[in-house]
């Protein structure tokens, strides 16, 4: 499991690899985080269908050498069956300016999220139990927008939800609130 800032992408670079694809030896960068059979960000928060989440080393080999994370975390999964076989793996972090499904890294702070001019589902995922207080909001064209529960405001076109569980994917959580 890799992760970076809230505001900050992953890439994680193929370096020394000395694996045997064809004996069932493996290498795959996740976009996301899959724990307990959820993933993170759900398939309706991200832009890529799953399927081309899932990098492979042996099914891309030496054509991508770098996989680059379409937000704050990123996870491997491998196999090696003989000793001896190993790989080496870069990790860096990149600058998002604008940061769409986050894992926050600290059950508390303060952290804005602006998504301009983008027609998606983003979210920002707290992994800790925590009280939330929402300082300042502004969405759409609504400044200094009250604090309060709207019925039915989640049809209206861009909203806030906030949502509850015990899991990682958000299509599985329960909504608070609508904002």
């Amino acid at each position: 499991f890799f992760m970076a800032e809230p505001n900050e992408v992953i890439s994680v670079e193929y370096d020394n690899v000395d694996i045997d694809c064809k004996a069932g030896d493996f290498i795959t960068v996740f976009d996301g985080w899959v724990m307990k059979g959820e993933k993170f960000p759900s398939s309706q928060d991200h832009l890529l269908p799953l399927y081309e989440r899932y990098v492979g080393y042996c099914d891309s080999g030496s054509v991508r050498r770098s996989v680059r994370s379409s937000q704050n975390v990123a996870m491997v999964f491998f196999r090696i069956h003989n000793a001896g076989s190993s790989f080496t793996l870069t990790f860096r972090k990149h600058i998002n300016p604008f940061p769409c499904n986050v894992i926050s890294q600290s059950p508390e702070g303060s952290y804005t999220m602006v998504i301009p001019q983008q027609h998606r589902n983003c979210s920002f995922s707290i992994i800790y139990p925590v009280e939330i207080d929402i300082s300042e909001f502004t969405l759409g064209h609504f400044n200094n927008f009250p604090k309060r529960s709207m019925p039915a405001c989640a049809e209206s076109g861009d909203f806030v939800q906030l949502l509850g569980g015990n899991g990682i994917d958000t299509s599985k959580l329960l909504p608070i609130t609508d904002l």
